[in-house]
């Protein structure tokens, strides 16, 4: 970009602990420690901080590997400790084109495969390109979560960023089992979207 910078003076030191993974994308850390991280094919392993696949996750929905999308980010429910919930986007495949979605399933005694899988949310307009899906996913203090959407790119669907109508090129705002926020922003307002918590990205 054309913004100023700042050259960091503070040392560091970089270690490749991995490299095995297939197109790793999404990394949240476990409540022991171990890495939980995403890759774009379709799949998940669990690591130790050392680098070390200590366990395969089978069980996800099939992902739309193409381009920028694929299983995305992941992260795990603040209770995870007690309900061992996972949630995850990923581009969606469909007959009129990829969303983006989010889904949660429940990591299994063995850590081998999720289990009661849901799909929870799902963006809206579909589109045919494989570009720009967004999707980092996080947790507000509140236990809610925070998801962007990406514009998908393309010149016949980014200016959707601006449209209530659609859920690209938004942040999004639900709850655990998929509903929007009580007090999300354009709850009520004709056209729009209730899940919508900040538009026009």
């Amino acid at each position: 970009t054309r913004i100023g910078s700042v050259k960091s003076k503070t040392a560091y030191k970089d270690e490749v602990i991995n490299d095995k993974l297939s197109g790793p994308w999404g990394i949240c850390v476990l409540p022991d420690g171990r890495l939980l991280i995403s890759s774009k094919p379709g799949s998940m392993q669990i690591l130790t901080t050392q680098g070390k696949i200590v366990k395969t996750i089978t069980g996800f929905p099939k992902v739309h590997f193409q381009g920028q999308g694929g299983l995305l980010d992941v992260n795990i429910d603040p209770d995870f400790k007690t309900n061992r919930m996972v949630y995850w986007t990923y581009a969606q495949p469909g007959e009129k084109g990829a969303a983006l979605a989010v889904a949660k399933g429940k990591l299994s005694a063995d850590e081998t495969r999720l289990e009661k899988v849901s799909v929870i949310f799902e963006a809206v307009p579909r589109h045919k390109g494989g570009g720009q899906y967004g999707s980092r996913l996080v947790f507000d203090k509140k236990g809610n979560i925070l998801v962007s959407s990406g514009d998908r790119s393309a010149n016949n669907i980014r200016q959707k960023a601006q449209d209530l109508s659609a859920t690209t090129g938004k942040i999004i705002r639900i709850t655990k089992t998929g509903k929007p926020v009580a007090d999300n922003p354009f709850i009520g307002k004709a056209n729009a979207k209730p899940e919508i918590y900040a538009f026009g990205f």
